[in-house]
């Protein structure tokens, strides 16, 4: 019997791939948003991508909001579809964040290597100076969709479904607001920095920092795009991915 678990969504299972590419989505988004890339990393591996509660099928449960209580969760689901194969966590903004955190707590033992998109490295993070827990619907969708370009506009223009989206992209934001590495620890696995050219949230200087804490091997590549560039150029980040492999 193949391994199931809320948490992962799979559009392409194949076990019989190895590794295991787990892509873990920024904030706000669904596993679904990840679809086209999936896709384009299942000609080389199995590929899953992470469902955090409080979005599409998972919408009646509650959002999380603190990274501690997102890791034991997601690693046991990791760990169980692995199944003993090695993993590559893939993770986009925020989910950079939480990758590092997996890899930092040692919860997937058999981890692989660390695909960082779109984030700057743990090191290089620069304080949040808007608090997303005290604005109203209101101010923090238009401050989210002002400074993060992170709410699409036929969302803007349908308050029915903007409020069904709302609180799944606030409770990201609040772990992204409250968190504060333990320490900086140096991992003992490669790690791959995707930056988009156009970014100005996480401009390539900010993600060169991920090599002080990858511990066997550190690249870095830059892409043409801005901020969401692994869901509008999937062929061409995949490619890049399945490189990094064949060499991790």
């Amino acid at each position: 019997m193949s391994y199931t678990s809320p948490w992962l969504w799979q559009p392409v299972p194949d076990a019989t791939k190895s590794p295991l590419m787990v892509i873990i989505p920024c904030a706000g988004s669904a596993a679904q948003t990840y679809r086209a890339l999936a896709r384009a990393l299942s000609e080389r591996f199995d590929v899953a991508i992470v469902q955090r509660p409080g979005r599409m099928e998972r919408r009646q449960e509650k959002a999380i909001t603190a990274m501690q209580d997102l890791l034991a969760p997601l690693a046991q689901a990791v760990n169980g579809l692995a199944g003993g194969r090695p993993v590559l966590l893939g993770g986009h903004s925020l989910g950079a964040l939480i990758a590092y955190e997996l890899a930092a707590g040692q919860h997937i033992p058999a981890l692989a290597g660390i695909v960082a998109m779109a984030m700057a490295a743990p090191s290089a993070l620069t304080p949040v100076t808007h608090s997303y827990k005290t604005m109203d619907d209101r101010e923090f969708a238009a401050y989210m969709a002002t400074n993060y370009h992170g709410i699409p506009e036929r969302l803007l223009a349908e308050p029915a479904l903007l409020s069904l989206f709302l609180p799944a992209l606030r409770a990201d934001m609040v772990m992204f607001e409250d968190y504060r590495p333990e320490s900086i620890k140096k991992l003992s696995i490669p790690i791959l920095a995707l930056s988009g050219g156009e970014d100005d949230l996480a401009p390539a200087a900010s993600m060169r920092p991920w090599a002080e804490v990858a511990g066997a091997g550190f690249n870095h590549e830059i892409i043409a795009g801005d901020h969401f560039f692994p869901t509008k150029s999937p062929a061409e980040v995949a490619g890049i991915i399945k490189k990094f492999a064949a060499v991790t």
